[in-house]
């Protein structure tokens, strides 16, 4: 095939496919259907939220929650927790079906002392999906054009050009391939931010503050010596200064002894 006329037919490929509509398939529950015969019900929504609780134990909170999370067919996705002078806190990261949400919310909020903050979030991202999908499905038709092309080229170096074009739109498809599967992971499975907490008494804070003083103290007293071992060289110079002055001084007195 000459070269001018494939890159010819390359170019008309392109300009083809970015001009004609291509049909855009859905991939829901309700079956395959073109882009233009979608139902006005059609919603890609991702749910998220946010619960913040008092609790009487954290420990025991924490247990019940990894308990109702596998239970519910989520799973913890980050956690965290730190100590301050008045209270003990957990943070998650929940990831649960989303049809088990709300039962994941209220469950939770059941056991709480207090609920501080509570709150749901939906995203609607069905736009952003059928852009996706649409895009998607123009590069896969204008791949398999770029193949019949392949399979006519006579030459190497058309076929190294045409690969060149396959390798940029594999890649492209694989990059909005995984925009989708991101948007579906995340339609799928809601997230939930997690913050619980438990108030410490006043004992416990007071021997917490006597426990972070002793380490404290502890841990001055080794960065004192640590110091020391860095300083040694000088030290020791100094103690043979302080003998040779006390050996002096020693000297001295007796001589002044003796004129007496």
């Amino acid at each position: 095939m000459p070269k001018y006329l494939l890159l010819l037919l390359m170019f008309t490929a392109a300009c083809n496919q970015n001009n004609a509509p291509s049909p855009v398939y859905m991939s829901s529950e309700s079956g395959m259907a073109p882009m233009d015969q979608r139902s006005k019900s059609f919603h890609k929504i991702i749910v998220s939220g946010h619960l913040s609780l008092e609790v009487a134990s954290i420990k025991q909170t924490r247990e019940e929650t990894i308990r109702l999370v596998d239970a519910l067919g989520g799973f913890i996705e980050q956690e965290s927790s730190f100590r301050s002078e008045d209270r003990n806190q957990l943070n998650m990261t929940i990831r649960t079906p989303v049809q088990q949400f709300q039962t994941l919310q209220d469950r939770l909020s059941s056991t709480a002392i207090h609920i501080d903050d509570k709150g749901i979030n939906r995203q609607d991202v069905s736009e952003e999906y059928v852009d996706l999908e649409k895009r998607a499905a123009n590069k896969k038709a204008l791949e398999e054009r770029y193949l019949q092309l392949l399979n006519q080229a006579k030459n190497m170096s058309d076929v190294l050009a045409i690969e060149q074009q396959l390798n940029m739109l594999r890649a492209e498809i694989e990059g909005y391939e995984a925009g989708l599967k991101q948007l579906d992971d995340n339609i799928s499975y809601a997230t939930l931010q997690l913050t619980v907490y438990e108030k410490l008494s006043l004992s416990s804070r007071f021997g917490s503050k006597i426990k972070g003083g002793w380490q404290k103290g502890w841990h001055n007293l080794l960065q004192f010596l640590l110091l020391l071992i860095y300083l040694w060289p000088f030290v020791l110079v100094g103690i043979l200064i302080f003998i040779v002055l006390f050996i002096r001084r020693r000297k001295h007195k007796k001589n002044a002894t003796f004129k007496l």
